[in-house]
């Protein structure tokens, strides 16, 4: 549903930009669950959700706001390491209602396209499109 980062050492997780966190769970459904989701709150993707799951510690508590850059949570080594993709409101992730196991997802590529935007490394690269929530999630 969105793009997977394995940490090789405890790695803080930072937020993308200016944003307040809009839920955080450490029981969550995901492998190893947690999970955290924020709004940012200004630039071109104002109003953007993204979720960051699975193997996260020390999350930021829902309501807190934070600068771009600032640290969220830490990625915990390991399997199954981190997933970061596009939210909804309620934060559920925007592909999830379509999404089968292991599916490469409209949602995933813009998310990917929006990383990669920022300079971070993508394993798939992804063609020209939308780097934002968009048209068909899956």
């Amino acid at each position: 549903m969105g793009v997977d980062y394995i940490a090789t050492r405890r790695t803080g997780v930072v937020a993308i930009g200016d944003a307040q966190i809009m839920g955080a769970y450490r029981t969550s459904g995901w492998p190893g669950g947690h999970y955290l989701w924020y709004q940012l709150l200004n630039g071109d993707h104002r109003g953007d959700y993204i979720y960051v799951a699975e193997k996260l510690r020390k999350m930021k508590p829902a309501g807190t706001t934070v600068d771009a850059g600032q640290r969220i949570a830490v990625a915990k080594p390991g399997w199954p390491g981190t997933e970061w993709g596009w939210a909804t409101r309620s934060g559920q992730p925007r592909a999830a209602p379509c999404y089968s196991e292991g599916m490469k997802t409209h949602s995933g590529k813009e998310m990917a396209r929006f990383l990669a935007s920022l300079g971070a490394e993508v394993a798939d690269k992804v063609r020209d499109g939308p780097d934002y929530p968009t048209g068909t999630r899956c």
